[in-house]
């Protein structure tokens, strides 16, 4: 059974989930996050103020409207629908009441997360067997909030990709049963990187739960000592500005 979101990321891995494997059931958390000024300042003035200006950045540059577009290039088809609509079950709280109801009718074996908010242990322990999460991120040095985007802005390309682990209560963590890179290519914008870390991290998703389902997958324990747990409001204008000039030096240079 997937738990997800309503996004075309949360759709294309869903798709290549159910292509793949024998899904039941797909819970989709509809509801939409609005930005609030008490979470922008959560991270103190400095870091508030710097959430401002990037809300003014993104709109002014009409950022809604790239990502989008990226993603649906990167993606493909996958990202326009959900392919086994009869099996969607859509809620407004991935751990609400009504979330929880349709986990425990279907009684699953696994349940597999992707792009929801961390979802409660009293959900995680209606799978008979194991709770997996896929991560945008090369966890545990990458892990919490827009681990895509953090490796760019910290100029360590290498470290961009997806991990597949159990799914716990604690933010990304859990044991680890694959990890892997995803290449950024020239013309790249940041959210061309994060629709290639989906596509990588929907690879690995696929292979892990097939290993699982023949008896053979194995894990690795986390050290999350020591790591940095990435918080949405530490993605300020100056970070995301060093990211798209980073990125935008990988281009290669106009013909003529």
């Amino acid at each position: 059974m997937i738990l997800t979101g309503n996004g075309p990321e949360h759709r294309y891995v869903a798709n290549r989930l159910c292509r793949a494997l024998p899904i039941d059931a797909i819970v989709v958390d509809v509801s939409s996050r609005q930005p609030s000024l008490r979470r922008a300042f959560r991270g103190g003035t400095r870091r508030g103020l710097g959430r401002l200006a990037l809300f003014a950045f993104r709109k002014a540059v009409r950022d809604a409207r790239a990502r989008d577009r990226a993603l649906r290039t990167v993606l493909g088809d996958d990202a326009t629908s959900f392919l086994a609509e009869d099996r969607v079950t859509r809620v407004e709280d991935i751990n609400g009441a009504a979330a929880r109801a349709a986990v425990a009718a279907a009684r699953p074996s696994a349940l597999l997360v992707f792009g929801t908010a961390i979802v409660r242990d009293e959900t995680l322990a209606l799978a008979e067997d194991t709770a997996f999460n896929m991560h945008t991120g090369l966890s545990p040095r990458y892990r919490g909030a827009d681990c895509a985007f953090w490796p760019v802005a910290n100029g360590e390309l290498d470290w961009i990709g997806a991990t597949v682990h159990e799914c716990t209560s604690a933010v990304d963590g859990g044991q680890v049963f694959a990890r892997g890179r995803a290449r950024c290519e020239p013309g790249d914008g940041v959210h061309e990187v994060f629709a290639r870390t989906v596509v990588r991290g929907a690879d690995l998703y696929v292979d892990a739960i097939g290993r699982h389902l023949a008896g053979n997958l194995t894990g690795e324990s986390q050290d999350l000592s020591g790591e940095v747990e990435y918080r949405g409001y530490m993605r300020t204008l100056r970070p995301e500005l060093r990211a798209r000039w980073t990125l935008m030096r990988l281009r290669p240079p106009a013909a003529g």
